[in-house]
């Protein structure tokens, strides 16, 4: 059954471009069941088998007596896996300086570089690690045995997969929380979104004392809803009205709008606009093979230019004049 759930948990990951972080948690669960005893049988002791005495078995049962050799194992294959961390993020940031779009020739012209010369080491000592890992195993299994070796490489692993989840979790919440090349994240919320709001808040200071009552006309599309981002960020702007097209918005004082053509607009009047990008969907689906290691590892890519939802900002132009309230009645603005 817990095979299943993970399975079926995983697809679910790859396929819904919905998925938030939180969505992790239905993939952590049975996988904590599905190692869990797995797990407990890395840290029991078992009687081992010393090859260098021919074939002496330790006559306790408990097999207390050479315990600590898979522990001091462990150690070596985690320092082992932390060098190929080392070497495999080296290898995805030098593969960032390919430029986008070059062809194969133009790939391995750009690798004998002198500026490659760090991505040609760790590339090498990437490999030499892998083999020093593989080589160290099989002598600690011709010494003390296969199980003690598994069990080595059990404990390392398991430990050094710790580490880095929790690593791993910390930069998907907090410092890869506005990364449009996070996984876990359908839409990332733009620096912009907040300057929309600060402008509102310095529109409101002239026009209604810092008071958030000015009258505020929306027209719903993309990403400009009352239930989305857009709505989040006039929550405090009572007046705010949501309307459909266009043509209820005319010749309204402040309106949003979603995005637009400007040369085809008409606003019935005279406005000055600026264009906000305050969302950008995950760029995580569109990563290219020669991205897959930088962006595993330090969710980089070589390009962040995506698709950007947008709004603009549009004020009639006695708003944008501050013109006094007396003014506006002697020309006859609502």
């Amino acid at each position: 059954f817990m095979a299943i759930w993970a399975l079926l948990a995983a697809v679910n990951g790859l396929l819904y471009r919905g998925a938030t972080p939180a969505f992790a948690i239905w993939s952590v669960l049975p996988m904590v069941f599905l190692i869990a005893d797995y797990a407990l049988g890395l840290f029991s002791n078992i009687p081992v088998i010393v090859y260098w005495t021919e074939g002496f078995v330790e006559q306790d049962a408990s097999g207390q007596r050479y315990a600590w050799i898979k522990y001091a194992i462990s150690l070596l294959i985690i320092g082992a896996f932390v060098i190929v961390s080392v070497h495999l993020q080296e290898i995805g940031r030098g593969l960032q300086r390919i430029p986008v779009g070059a062809g194969l020739g133009d790939a391995l012209a750009t690798m004998r570089e002198p500026i490659m010369a760090e991505f040609r080491y760790s590339l090498l000592f990437f490999f030499v690690t892998l083999l020093f890992i593989v080589i160290s195993l099989m002598l600690v299994a011709s010494i003390w045995g296969n199980r003690t070796m598994l069990q080595a490489l059990g404990i390392g692993f398991f430990v050094y997969v710790i580490g880095t989840s929790l690593g791993g979790g910390w930069q998907t919440a907090v410092v890869h929380a506005s990364n449009p090349a996070e996984y876990w994240y359908s839409a990332t919320t733009e620096p912009d979104a907040y300057l929309l709001r600060e402008t509102l808040y310095e529109i409101s200071e002239r026009e209604s004392g810092g008071e958030p009552l000015i009258s505020i006309v929306a027209v719903r599309g993309t990403a400009l809803e009352d239930d989305g981002l857009v709505g989040w960020l006039l929550r405090d702007y009572p007046n705010t009205e949501y309307v459909g097209t266009f043509a209820e918005a005319a010749r309204n004082p402040i309106v949003l709008l979603p995005e637009v053509d400007v040369n085809l607009l008409n606003l019935g009047g005279d406005y000055v606009g600026q264009p906000f990008e305050i969302m950008q969907p995950t760029l995580a689906y569109d990563v290219s093979l020669v991205d897959v290691v930088a962006w595993m590892g330090q969710r980089r890519l070589r390009s962040f230019v995506g698709n950007k939802y947008t709004v603009s900002l549009w004020l009639r132009q006695d708003v944008y004049d501050a013109l006094p309230e007396e003014e506006r009645e002697r020309l006859g603005i609502d």
